[in-house]
């Protein structure tokens, strides 16, 4: 059953970095064809967009990891033994594993796809905006 968990986790902490990653190189092309941003100066825009989007991604991943193990750490208040041994048990410290894997995957998710996406909108010829 804790394989089965942290299974369960692998998947969220995936589906946040493919949502992470399309939401980068979405805003490098955005960017890229909204402006004359190009290279550095285009890495650096996308960038900080991506920092405001990893502080709430990483917020909301751990908000809602410890809401699921949340009757896991209720159990474990209820339990017969000194707090310090329930925090060290084994239950927890996956939990908090769990939450800071995923956070290194996504803060280094950020720089890598927004790198290959600004070589990708350097060489496409950006496509001039229509009007509606």
């Amino acid at each position: 059953m804790p394989r089965l968990v942290l299974a369960g986790v692998v998947v969220a902490s995936l589906g946040a970095l493919v949502d992470m990653a399309v939401g980068q190189a979405s805003t490098a092309f955005e960017l890229s064809a909204a402006s004359e941003l190009r290279g550095r100066r285009l890495y650096l825009s996308a960038l900080n967009v991506g920092r405001d989007h990893i502080g709430s991604l990483v917020n909301t991943l751990a908000l809602a990891y410890f809401g699921g193990a949340l009757p896991l750490i209720v159990l474990v208040s209820l339990g017969f033994q000194p707090l310090s041994v329930s925090i060290n048990s084994e239950e927890i410290t996956q939990s908090i594993l769990a939450v800071l894997i995923a956070s290194i995957g996504l803060v280094l998710c950020v720089p890598l796809t927004t790198g290959i996406a600004v070589a990708l909108a350097d060489r496409v010829k950006p496509m001039p905006a229509t009007s509606i």
